[in-house]
């Protein structure tokens, strides 16, 4: 059993939370945020690209704090979850694992190399884990693009198109993404996802190509990325934060014999097409 903090309890918190309350191996403990609006029992109803929260507070079982130093001192806390804007990221991960916690942190990790690799140097340091929460190599979806990728059933991939598009996302506390030089635009926050899953699948390219334009952040919010894995395998992944309204993610992969669709506005959502025809594949229902 973990016990573990959360530290930032807007959209994302909150949203965490309803995680952790459905999780027999986690504990919250407690949770951190200078907004004392949001350290009151109950269930969010503040909406993220993917829905409602979901958490709900149960005062008799947590300890509600505002100062990210007196969660710190916390013996009972094991492990700070972190769910602030990005600008926080860095200074709160290395308080959290110089303070002997292990670290969970939200995407993107930080503004920079520097700051990214001031994080690794602090968990390296402390013997403590730190974890980015790059959620999408875990959605089901995903992972079942993977192991047909891993395990060649389909013959060799030949090329993955990946799309990410969502309306402006104008829930952040004060509005923090629509702020590009805190948030990084949908090119550090949003296309950062697809990145790290064709990453994860593929290991590192051996060059990358990227074209992107200037949105409603004031910075790179429209990006299209193409990826070098030599000359047989065509990979590139689509972003933006300009939609009109509402969310969708998506990809087509094309193997040697068949293709796999996913798209998050169809139902079915996925699909499998061979030469023997269509089938749904059965993944869990839950998200990553």
């Amino acid at each position: 059993m973990v016990r573990m903090a959360i530290v930032g309890m807007g959209g994302m918190g909150n949203m965490h939370l309803g995680i952790y309350n459905r999780l027999e191996s986690v504990e919250v403990v407690a949770v951190c945020d200078k907004d004392v609006k949001k350290l009151k029992a109950g269930q969010t109803e503040q909406q993220i690209n993917i829905g409602t929260g979901g958490g709900t507070l149960d005062l008799s079982k947590v300890k509600l704090y505002r100062s990210l130093n007196k969660l710190l001192a916390d013996p009972a806390v094991e492990a700070v979850d972190i769910c602030v804007p990005t600008p926080l990221h860095k200074r709160y991960a290395v308080a959290a694992l110089q303070a002997g916690k292990h670290v969970l942190c939200e995407k993107p990790m930080g503004k920079s190399p520097r700051e990214a690799m001031e994080m690794v140097d602090a968990a390296e340091a402390s013997g403590k884990t730190l974890m980015i929460a790059q959620c999408i190599r875990f959605w089901p979806e995903y992972a079942y693009l993977k192991e047909a990728v891993d395990s060649s059933r389909l013959g060799r991939l030949l090329s993955l198109q990946m799309w990410r598009y969502s309306a402006p996302p104008t829930w952040g506390w004060q509005n923090w993404f629509m702020q590009g030089k805190k948030s990084g635009g949908a090119l550090l926050d949003l296309h950062v996802h697809d990145v790290d899953f064709v990453i994860s699948a593929f290991g590192k390219p051996s060059a990358v190509s990227s074209q992107g334009a200037v949105g409603p952040s004031g910075e790179i919010d429209a990006i299209v990325t193409q990826y070098s894995y030599g000359p047989d395998k065509i990979i590139t992944t689509t972003g933006n934060w300009c939609l009109a309204d509402g969310f969708y993610m998506a990809y087509l992969a094309i193997f040697e014999k068949g293709h796999i669709q996913y798209d998050l506005r169809l139902q079915p959502a996925l699909e499998e097409v061979t030469a023997e025809g269509k089938k749904t594949p059965e993944v869990s229902s839950d998200d990553g």
